[in-house]
C-alpha cells in the first residue's frame, strides 16, 4: 500500500486538530485564577478618608448666603489684613493638599 502525501497531511491535520482539542478541554477545566488586591490597613484608611472627603460640599452655602446677605446689606467691609490673611491661608492649604505643587488659583 502506498501513501500519498495528501494522506500524510490529511493524517497531520487530525491529529493536530485533536491536539488543539485536547489542549482546550485542558485549559478549559482548570480553575479560573482571578487577580486580586489586597491594601495595607494605612491604604484602606487613605481610600476611606479619601471618600468622606468627597462628600464635604466644596463650600459652604449657609456661610455664602449670610455674606451675600451682608453685602447686599452694605454690612460687609473686611480689612486688607483680614483679606491677605484668607489668601496666605488657602494658599498654605492647597499646598499641603497638593503635597507641595503649586496650585494656579487663576482657573
Amino acid at each position: 500500500m502506498k501513501i500519498s502525501g495528501n494522506q500524510v497531511e490529511n493524517l497531520l491535520r487530525v491529529y493536530l486538530e485533536r491536539a488543539r482539542e485536547e489542549q482546550r478541554k485542558k485549559v478549559s477545566s482548570e480553575p479560573s485564577r482571578m487577580d486580586s488586591l489586597t491594601l495595607s490597613p494605612e491604604a484602606q484608611e487613605t481610600s476611606m478618608l479619601k471618600d468622606r472627603l468627597r462628600e464635604i460640599p466644596l463650600f459652604r452655602q449657609e456661610l455664602v448666603a449670610a455674606l451675600r446677605e451682608r453685602i447686599a446689606a452694605g454690612q460687609y467691609h473686611p480689612s486688607g489684613i483680614e483679606v491677605a490673611r484668607k489668601m496666605l491661608y488657602r494658599e498654605a492649604v492647597d499646598f499641603i493638599i497638593s503635597e507641595g505643587e503649586r496650585v494656579d488659583h487663576s482657573a
